[in-house]
């Protein structure tokens, strides 16, 4: 066994050596050097053992003493001369993108991206689970406030629950290509009635000369506007399945607290489904609402209330958000 793995084979102990000590550290390596001097001649340098500590979080001495610790096991092993280098190092979480902006109803993407956008009813899964198509959605978000030791928390969690076995990520893709194909037809549709106008004998009714002008003028307009949706929607689908199909840049927490799905709870036939997970804040902070629902993005149609139990009339309203906040 060469002296490089004879290192990796007592990383475990100095891991616990560490932690025990109590030394904050982001990596240990190990490394050897090749010198080649003037002459031409090569020298094989020691094995380095590199430890990256969190900055300002050890002292000399400390790192001393633990390269001693670190040292005699491997020359009990017959590995000598090694070499233990300490080196401070700023540790910086790697994220994807940022979640998406809820946007107006007048952008074509309106509706199909409500599954990469930080509000109520967000699709989400398991990473392990996510190729059985197992997936839950997100039901609230809550504010930490302070940790188990009393100490101010920024912290946010989401709770999310009905993790039933259909399609997440692909699904959402599905959507953008429904809505494409949707906006074809729409054009061909109207590409056709636009030739029948435009074939259809002029009328004596200058009226009805002028009113057919109109219509065909106004569905060039459409015919335009859904050929820019077209392309916008295509260009959507492409960054979204360039920029979010790796399963690792769809990380958007880590899992706190999730018991196993259960029924009958309590002798009551309800159900137990429920997860907590800590948000990553670097892909929630951007366009971060609290518990908003985005309704406009989930009916197309209008929610009617039959009746009001106060004023005895009959309200209509309109998708738009339900902001419900929990702090």
């Amino acid at each position: 066994m060469s002296a490089s793995s004879k290192c990796y084979h007592i990383f475990p102990q100095i891991h616990n050596l560490l932690k025990a000590r109590m030394i904050c550290y982001s990596a240990i390596q190990t490394a050897r050097f090749l010198t080649h001097d003037e002459d031409g001649k090569d020298t094989l340098d020691l094995v380095v053992i590199r430890i990256v500590t969190h900055p300002n979080t050890t002292t000399a001495k400390n790192a001393h003493d633990a390269s001693q610790d670190i040292l005699a096991p491997l020359e009990d092993s017959g590995v000598k001369g090694m070499v233990v280098e300490w080196y401070e190092g700023l540790v910086e979480k790697l994220s994807g993108l940022p979640l998406l902006r809820i946007t107006g109803k007048i952008n074509p993407t309106h509706y199909v991206h409500r599954f990469l956008t930080a509000v109520l009813g967000m699709p989400i899964a398991a990473a392990e689970r996510e190729a059985a198509s197992a997936q839950g959605s997100i039901v609230l978000f809550f504010h930490e406030n302070k940790d188990n030791d009393g100490n101010p928390s920024a912290k946010v969690f989401a709770v999310t629950n009905c993790h039933a076995r259909f399609g997440c990520f692909e699904c959402g893709l599905d959507e953008i290509k429904d809505c494409v194909s949707g906006c074809e037809i729409d054009t061909n549709l109207l590409a056709r009635e636009i030739v029948q106008l435009e074939a259809k004998p002029e009328s004596d009714d200058q009226e009805v000369v002028a009113e057919d002008k109109a219509e065909v003028e106004a569905k060039r307009n459409k015919l335009a506007d859904l050929k820019k949706d077209i392309h916008v929607l295509e260009a959507f689908y492409n960054e979204v399945k360039s920029q979010w199909g790796d399963i690792t840049c769809r990380t958007i927490g880590h899992v706190h607290w999730a018991p196993k799905i259960s029924i009958d709870i309590q002798g009551r036939k309800y159900t137990k489904d429920i997860c907590m997970f800590e948000v990553d804040a670097a892909r929630f902070w951007d366009h971060f609402m609290g518990n908003v629902i985005d309704l406009e993005s989930v009916w197309y149609v209008h929610i009617v209330l039959l009746h009001s139990l106060t004023m005895g009339r009959t309200y209509r309203v309109h998708p738009g958000f339900v902001n419900v906040r929990a702090w």
